[in-house]
């Protein structure tokens, strides 16, 4: 049931494999699915949508004058100054306060009663609650970032910063093209006067997440030569679209009526059907990951030709921004063609969220802030997204098998990546035509 595309036995330096399994891209690490339950997330474009949960302040005439009422005070405050990532800390760390406050309350009633048992069991609670506190340091320093009233303009000194680059670049195409690149940044970025209301802190905080991941693409491509990493791209996702189509195709074969019932049974339970499944829940990851680098400079249709009006050559920026938009699309509906068939032959994909994974800081390694890992980790060199830094592969494998990443030929990969370019990228048509040394 494989497809002839993918047996090939063709060598990939970051991680070996010549059978089905090698299109997991590094995928294979995970463990297989435990539930029977069919569970094939959507894919969306939307770097964090996803699980930050939305909770719920209770009213200030239950909250008195403590620690309770303290932190989601400090939340408000932080939030007003657009120190998101600071407030969501702190609303959290309320939210704990809020329950230890309940949980000693509880034990004094279970006292009270001699019920000793209960108050025993309580107690367990406390204390587990105890260790999920904020340490007094951190709780301070958002005391003194509120105190200060300073507002964080760390994404409009990026924008200011990104904008003069711009027009410093060599040549006029580039620069249009990192215009549009800017123009997606701003837009990106929350409003300067956001809400101070927690209810909203978590999607505020998936923007200014999103607007700082794309202020780090954008000056890394800016380095390099811009057109030629949109034509690598668009080049990954036109192969991308064709394997998923192949993919559909093999899966559509499954559910013809020629199949008997137990030959059909034996298929699912083969090694081979299982090695697939790994692999397209690879597939679904680098479609996401090059999805988001072509979206970095897609203009929106009410501005497609902002910034490009007086510039020669801006027939072939619009063309690549075209064709990129379109394959896209295409890879998308694609996607969501193999994903039906999945669904039809009761199959199971392993369940994915995107914000659950490395690149959206969906499992920071111990002892370092989101923020800051984000901040520090190396932009893969092909989708731009971060790659697991050396010394936490073993910590973050253990938590996202997916996004384990290697140093390989200047620059740090995901091997998902890096297998994807070797095995069907840099062999493929669309990529000799261009001309690009690989």
């Amino acid at each position: 049931i494989a497809p002839a595309a993918a047996a090939q036995d063709q060598p990939s330096e970051p991680q070996k494999a010549d059978s089905w399994a090698a299109l997991a891209f590094g995928d294979a690490l995970a463990p297989p699915p435990t539930s029977s339950a069919v569970a094939v997330a959507p894919l969306g474009s939307d770097l964090f949508a996803s699980t930050l949960p939305a909770a719920e302040e209770p009213a200030e005439d239950e909250l008195g004058d403590g620690p309770v009422a303290e932190a989601y005070s400090l939340t408000r405050h932080l939030s007003g100054l657009g120190r998101f990532e600071e407030a969501l800390q702190c609303q959290a760390n309320g939210d704990v306060l809020r329950r230890l406050e309940a949980a000693e309350a509880k034990k004094k009633e279970a006292v009270a009663q001699d019920d000793f048992e209960g108050a025993i069991q309580i107690r367990t609670e406390i204390k587990a609650l105890s260790g999920e506190l904020a340490a007094e340091s951190v709780q301070e320093s958002w005391r003194r970032l509120a105190a200060s009233g300073e507002r964080d303009a760390s994404l409009e000194a990026a924008a200011e910063r990104l904008r003069e680059r711009c027009q410093w670049m060599d040549d006029a195409l580039s620069s249009a093209a990192l215009g549009a690149a800017v123009g997606n940044f701003r837009r990106a970025c929350p409003p300067a006067r956001s809400s101070s209301n927690p209810s909203v802190l978590p999607g505020l905080v998936r923007q200014q997440r999103r607007a700082r991941q794309m202020c780090r693409a954008i000056e890394a491509v800016s380095s390099s030569n811009v057109l030629q990493f949109l034509k690598v791209v668009l080049v990954c996702i036109t192969t991308l679209c064709e394997l998923l189509g192949d993919c559909a195709e093999q899966m559509a074969r499954l559910a013809e009526p020629d199949w008997s019932e137990e030959e059909r049974a034996s298929a699912f339970e083969s090694d081979e059907l299982q090695s697939l499944l790994r692999g397209l829940g690879g597939i679904r990851r680098m479609l996401w990951r090059l999805g988001l680098a072509a979206e970095l400079f897609l203009l929106p249709d009410s501005d497609c030709d902002s910034g490009q009006a007086d510039v020669p050559e801006a027939a072939e920026l619009k063309e690549l921004q075209v064709s990129a938009g379109s394959s896209l699309a295409q890879a998308k509906a694609a996607w969501a063609r193999l994903e039906s068939e999945i669904v039809g032959l009761r199959l199971q994909l392993e369940p994915w969220r995107e914000a659950s994974c490395f690149e959206a800081g969906g499992c920071p390694a111990a002892g370092s802030s989101v923020a800051e890992q984000q901040r520090s980790a190396p932009l893969c060199r092909l989708c731009l997204l971060p790659a697991v830094p050396l010394g936490l592969e073993a910590e973050v494998d253990s938590l996202d098998p997916g996004a384990v990443s290697a140093p390989w030929r200047g620059g740090h990969w995901h091997v998902q990546c890096a297998n994807f370019w070797l095995r069907h990228g840099a062999t493929s048509k669309s990529f000799k035509d261009l001309g690009i040394p690989e």
